[in-house]
C-alpha cells in the first residue's frame, strides 16, 4: 500500500488532470476563436498526450514499491505541474469562450507576468519527460507516447511569444480628460495634492496650525 507521499503524488497528478480536463471540455471549440495567438491552438493540441501519460502514471503510483524518498523528491515537481495546469486551465477559460473584450486583451489581463500559455506548458512537458525517463516507471510509458512528448517540448520551445516581454503583467493607465489621475499599485499610503495649496503627510503628532489651538 502507498505510503503518505505517495498518496500525495497520487492527489497532486488527479488535480492536474483535473485542470487539464477542464481546459478540454471548455475550449473543445477552439477552432472556431480566429483572434487568438497560435500559441493557444499549439498548447491545447498538446493537453491530450499530456492527459495520456499522467493517467497511465496515477494507475502506476497505486501499485508502485518505490521508497517514500522518491515520491518526496518528486512531489514538488509535480505540484508545480498542477500549479502550472491551473493556470493554463485560467487563462483559456478567460480567452477562448466568446466574452467581453478582444481576447488579446482578456489574455493580457488573464495572464499577468510570466504566464504565456506556451511557456506553461513548456514546464509542465519538460516535468512530464523528465518523469517518464525515471528508472522508477521504466516500462510504464510506451514509447511512441514519450517520444510525441518530447517532440511536442521541442515544438512548444520553439513557438514565437505570445505576448511581448514589456506587454506581459504590466499596468496599463488611461486618462482621456483634463483632470488628474492618481494611481498607487503597491501596498504603500499615496497622497496626492492636485491644488495649488500646502499638503501635509504623514502621521504627526503635536502638529499646531496657525489657525489651531493646541490640544489639551
Amino acid at each position: 500500500m502507498p505510503g503518505n507521499d505517495a498518496a500525495e503524488v497520487k492527489r497532486l497528478i488527479v488535480g492536474t488532470l483535473f485542470a487539464l480536463q477542464n481546459t478540454t471540455d471548455t475550449c473543445g471549440d477552439i477552432d472556431k476563436a480566429n483572434d487568438i495567438p497560435p500559441a493557444f491552438h499549439e498548447v491545447f493540441q498538446t493537453v491530450a498526450p499530456v492527459q495520456d501519460f499522467l493517467q497511465g502514471i496515477k494507475l502506476h503510483v497505486a501499485n508502485c514499491n518505490s521508497d517514500e524518498s522518491f515520491w518526496q523528491e518528486i512531489k514538488p515537481a509535480i505540484e508545480s505541474c498542477r500549479d502550472n495546469a491551473t493556470r493554463l486551465d485560467q487563462i483559456f477559460f478567460a480567452v477562448v469562450p466568446d466574452g467581453n473584450g478582444p481576447r488579446q486583451e482578456r489574455y493580457r489581463n488573464a495572464a499577468g507576468k510570466g504566464y504565456r500559455v506556451e511557456d506553461l506548458m513548456k514546464t509542465i512537458l519538460r516535468f512530464v519527460v523528465g518523469l517518464a525517463e525515471k528508472p522508477d516507471f521504466g516500462g510504464e510509458v510506451a514509447a511512441s507516447l514519450l517520444e510525441q512528448l518530447k517532440k511536442s517540448l521541442e515544438h512548444i520551445s520553439a513557438l514565437s511569444p505570445s505576448l511581448p516581454d514589456d506587454v506581459a503583467g504590466q499596468y496599463n493607465f488611461h486618462n482621456s480628460g483634463a483632470g488628474w489621475m492618481n494611481v498607487n499599485t503597491g501596498n504603500a499610503p499615496q497622497n496626492n495634492n492636485n491644488g495649488t495649496g500646502i499638503q501635509f503627510n504623514g502621521p504627526v503628532e503635536g502638529l499646531q496650525l496657525p489657525h489651531m489651538q493646541p490640544y489639551k
